[in-house]
């Protein structure tokens, strides 16, 4: 194996929670970071000192420097996009007219004008010297996730989850749509802007011409293409995909020319800095991975293993929680297990250094389940704190659910749009029985209806009901948005779903009729979990930091009707009832346990500080 890239120093200060974009400077002299805490770091290369911390109420979904190094734009989930002046630190202009998450933003060549897109479908234009909007012209029939300037001034990209392509010339003329037939994630243009490149949920890169014609197709990845790179001569690109992976492709042949590869790597984002010799990629800790690439590239593939510093610490938000016999399960971002039993606040872990982050838990009994980033599923025995079998599908897992009348089935989701159905049998291992694609969306959530029926909840905003062939038996539509979670109740056909468009829906499952919609959070529902005890008292939580517990005995406006449960300093990432408490966890780290008769948390535990 010939090496051609290393790590260089990591650097000092940290993110509390994985880095969802960065950007080098113009000159190469500064990285900026933003993560799902709030924040943006600027790093300075010599030192790897953070000059500044920018701070936001909500996650930061993308940093773009003005081509002339002087302003830092940074958008926002509380639909602003802010600019800061990138010497002093300070904010001088908040851009406010989007009515929902602001994905990305982009700048004119000559650093005069700002366009960001957002959740809410459009784009819009501002200029930065007057601070006013120029106009609103773009507009996807879905959430709109990536756009970029061309060098050139002439025409802005715009792609979005419809999943269409767009490109819009500034001055005058009629814009192109080009439909890819899969969620996009990025849009960027090379630095001559006669190339753009298009990432996709598909696994693979299309190489468009700034005429509109597909030239060139670059993977596949093992997973969903989130971002691309570009080197400051156009020679090469680089891919992130959800697999872990960067891949560097040479151009115009589109041959494969390295693959970096690390389990905490998240490669979301990824950005080259201007000589072309360091590589920065998002991670699933605090810091941002770079790798070091040499200018004597080999022709041939060749793969690096990249380890993070042991001196890194991994981010510890919280993930997912199961309940089961007393206790609940925690999955957080640095790859561990906590199990904490109620009675005693005893906590105990299993933990692999250098795990990817979990993703989902299921407890049942004395054994756990937990799904990955990186695409697996290993079984627990928690009384032994030991990983035990282990099955690989390929991509993210979201979800998981024991079936309810076997202790040795499971039901598992993922990001390719797949259920599976393993078992836990055979000595051999975890055996994947049955795994089939349930649509063309991600599935994000799965419950068990019945021992023959499952509810699978998906990015196009359906909640698909399939029989334990996985085969699709029925379709719950009616949400605005993706579909985060779903729960079944206990005592009554009936089913929940959170979504993004930040509505609890509950339906009767035999007439497929919503029944109820639940509104009141001002943001995405993440998760939805019903009373074991009551089948009137359902709780969810979401990106707006907040528990609601709603009682559906009463109508909307009536004393009761919607409790607001409030502590948690991020988002509610899982809900889980244990016995008589309802315990809520949270990306900050930390975990909730309440008597939902009280405002405040009877127990609180936060794992960064123990």
């Amino acid at each position: 194996m010939r090496f051609i890239g290393t790590s260089v120093q990591a650097p000092a200060d940290s993110h509390t929670a994985p880095i969802t974009s960065l950007e080098w400077s113009p000159d190469g002299q500064f990285l900026a970071s933003g993560s799902y805490d709030g924040s943006v770091l600027i790093w300075e290369r010599n030192g790897w000192r953070a000059k500044h911390r920018l701070f936001h109420p909500r996650l930061v979904n993308g940093v773009r420097w003005s081509p002339n190094g002087t302003w830092l734009a940074t958008s926002c989930a509380d639909g602003h996009c802010r600019v800061w002046n990138s010497e002093s630190g300070i904010e001088t202009h908040v851009l406010s007219r989007h009515t929902d998450d602001v994905n990305s933003v982009a700048w004119s060549p000559d650093s005069n004008n700002i366009v960001t897109v957002s959740d809410d479908g459009t784009g819009r234009l501002w200029s930065l010297t007057s601070s006013q909007l120029l106009g609103s012209i773009f507009a996807h029939s879905d959430d709109c996730m990536s756009v970029d300037w061309q060098p050139t001034g002439a025409m802005i990209a715009t792609c979005g989850e419809d999943p269409i392509v767009r490109l819009w010339p500034v001055l005058s003329g009629t814009f192109k749509s080009l439909e890819i037939g899969h969620s996009l994630g990025s849009v960027r243009w090379s630095p001559l802007g006669d190339l753009l490149a298009v990432t996709c949920d598909d696994c693979v890169t299309r190489i468009i011409d700034a005429s509109g014609e597909e030239v060139l197709r670059l993977g596949p990845h093992n997973g969903p293409v989130k971002a691309a790179a570009w080197r400051s001569d156009g020679l090469q690109l680089a891919t992130g995909a959800y697999d872990g992976t960067v891949k560097v492709w040479s151009l115009p042949s589109g041959s494969e020319v390295a693959c970096f590869y690390d389990q905490r790597m998240w490669p979301r984002a990824l950005h080259w800095n201007s000589d072309g010799t360091l590589l920065a990629v998002g991670s699933q800790g605090g810091r941002p991975i770079i790798l070091n690439i040499t200018k004597d590239r080999p022709s041939s593939k060749a793969e690096i293993t990249r380890r993070l510093n042991p001196e890194d610490r991994p981010t510890q938000g919280v993930n997912c929680v199961s309940a089961s016999r007393g206790a609940i399960v925690c999955g957080l971002d640095d790859g561990s297990l906590r199990r904490i039993v109620l009675a005693t606040g005893h906590i105990s872990s299993v933990h692999t250094i250098g795990r990817s982050l979990i993703n989902a838990v299921a407890a049942k009994n004395g054994t756990a389940a937990l799904g990955d980033f990186s695409g697996h599923v290993d079984l627990v025995q928690l009384s032994e704190q030991r990983f035990g079998q282990r099955a690989a599908l390929g991509a993210p897992v979201n979800g998981l659910a024991w079936a309810p009348d076997s202790f040795d089935r499971l039901a598992a989701v993922d990001y390719s749009g797949s259920l599976s159905i393993l078992s836990s049998k055979s000595e051999l291992g975890l055996e994947v029985e049955i795994r089939e694609r349930v649509c063309e969306a991600a599935t994000k959530d799965v419950e068990w209806v019945s021992p023959k029926m499952l509810a699978v909840a998906a990015t196009d905003g359906n909640v698909y009901l399939v029989d334990n062939h996985v085969a699709v038996c029925g379709v719950l539509r009616g949400h605005g948005n993706l579909v985060n979670a779903v729960a079944v109740c206990s005592q009554r056909p009936f089913l929940a779903s959170a979504s993004r468009d930040r509505t609890v829906r509950v339906w009767d499952i035999d007439s497929k009729r919503c029944l109820r919609v639940l509104v009141g959070h001002e943001e995405s529902v993440k998760s939805v979990v019903w009373s074991p005890h009551n089948p009137n008292l359902l709780a969810s939580g979401g990106y707006d930091f907040d528990v609601r517990v709603w009682d559906l005995s009463k109508r909307p406006g009536e004393d009761g009707y919607c409790k607001i449960l409030a502590w948690h300093r991020q988002g509610v990432s899982s809900l889980a009832w244990c016995e008589a408490n309802l315990v809520s966890v949270s990306w900050d780290g930390s975990v909730a346990i309440w008597d939902v008769a009280n405002s405040a948390p009877s127990r609180a535990i936060t794992f960064a500080e123990i």
